[in-house]
């Protein structure tokens, strides 16, 4: 199975809740957007794809090492 794998770093929670904040108020100008719920918020910094979950535990190595 296949999972989809990116590199990121969690935001500090009154990050979160400013741009969680901002989200409400742009989404007052009534365009369809999709917001992403603040709970998932986070900075990606690299994304790469679609990978066999059996790898997940060696890029979580190779990240925090």
């Amino acid at each position: 199975m296949k999972i989809r794998t990116f590199i990121c770093l969690e935001l500090p929670n009154n990050l979160i809740s400013r741009l969680s904040e901002l989200q409400k108020k742009l989404a007052l100008l009534g365009e369809s957007v999709g917001w992403v719920k603040p709970t998932n918020i986070h900075l990606t910094l690299r994304f790469l794809g679609d990978v066999e979950a059996e790898r997940k535990s060696e890029f979580k190595k190779t990240v925090e090492s």
